[in-house]
């Protein structure tokens, strides 16, 4: 016989030393609008949801994040600051991997991941031929409903909110394979000897350094690696794009 009044169990929080009263609201906070069983394809702009939300939401409901991305800009992070600031000051274990390729990133984006509690942050300070192009996230959940993100949104303000970016939401439990792939070659970069842990107090110098070095060599590198006639005018407006975002 089935209960006309029933309802279906969400979740399961622990009333312990719980920073929030109301469980409906918070689980309304911390599920993603795909969920974590769907798999999604998100396309940025004003065309459905945008990364921004989702990341958000993913954060707050995981325990372990994993984040690989070629540039991280200020005015991206702060986006999503007081989200990963909770998430690590209740125990959330977080890496992130980046370079200093063209010198993209911004110090004190690095730095402020880098202060965060139980973070670790690993810089390849390769800047003039990096290899790392990948932008991906990866959300361990202990119940086992891990998802992941992968597709062309770096940290920045227009990647994560209104950019014409496409990103590919997976989840265990629909491609589980793709998952293990992502955790099992993010292990293999993390114990890598071309990505050094970062900390500010040691390596600040060598960060900006390998950063602007990175910058001033931005032009030379379209002309002579990637083409060989004077950059196109979106070329340089890309550029001049990264300084900003």
């Amino acid at each position: 016989m089935i209960e006309v009044q029933g309802e279906i169990l969400k979740a399961v929080f622990s009333k312990i030393d719980t920073h929030f009263s109301d469980f409906d609201l918070h689980l309304k906070e911390i599920t993603p609008y795909t969920r974590l069983t769907h798999s999604e394809l998100l396309t940025g702009g004003n065309v459905g949801l945008s990364l921004e939300s989702e990341l958000k939401k993913e954060i707050l409901s995981s325990d372990k994040i994993d984040l690989l991305v070629s540039f991280i800009k200020f005015k991206g992070i702060i986006i999503l600051e007081r989200e990963l600031k909770e998430f690590t000051q209740r125990g959330g274990q977080l890496r992130v991997i980046t370079t200093t390729y063209m010198g993209a990133s911004d110090y004190k984006a690095i730095q402020l991941l880098s202060k965060l509690e139980n973070t670790q942050v690993k810089v390849s300070y390769n800047s003039g031929n990096e290899r790392l192009h990948a932008k991906a996230y990866l959300f361990k959940r202990n119940t086992g409903f891990d998802t992941g993100y992968i597709g062309s949104s770096n940290f920045s303000r227009s990647a994560l909110t209104d950019g014409l970016e496409w990103n590919l939401k997976i989840t265990t439990k629909e491609v589980s394979h793709i998952i293990d792939k992502f955790q099992k070659t993010f292990d293999s970069y993390w114990q890598s000897d071309d990505f050094e842990l970062f900390n500010d107090s040691i390596h600040k110098e060598k960060l900006t350094q390998a950063l602007n070095e990175g910058k001033s060599g931005k032009i030379t590198g379209l002309n002579t690696t990637f083409f060989d006639v004077k950059p196109y005018p979106f070329q340089l407006e890309i550029l001049e794009k990264l300084e900003v975002e």
